[in-house]
């Protein structure tokens, strides 16, 4: 499974440029902001799902879907050759 991290600081550009790779890559793109926001609508429906549930849901819905782009994390990754992969022709 090829799940490639995208982290930065606020306004940094994550989204853009994983939107970028995604595209270069072939793979759908999760971005935290649009997650959050679809999570937060559900939470606030009467007899919605628990919010630690959700969580469960969310972290395990992308397994089954094989390579999985990821945006907004909070860990360190090698980004040695970037430049080049977001030049790559599609």
């Amino acid at each position: 499974m090829l799940v490639v991290l995208v982290n930065g600081l606020p306004g940094a550009g994550k989204t853009t440029v994983a939107r970028g790779l995604g595209r270069a890559l072939g793979l759908p793109v999760f971005s935290k902001d649009d997650l959050k926001e679809t999570l937060a609508d559900m939470l606030e429906r009467p007899g919605g799902v628990g919010e630690r549930e959700w969580s469960r849901r969310l972290g395990a819905a992308p397994l089954g879907l094989g390579p999985v782009f990821s945006v907004d994390t909070s860990i360190s990754v090698d980004i040695s050759g970037l430049a080049e992969l977001c030049e790559a022709p599609q």
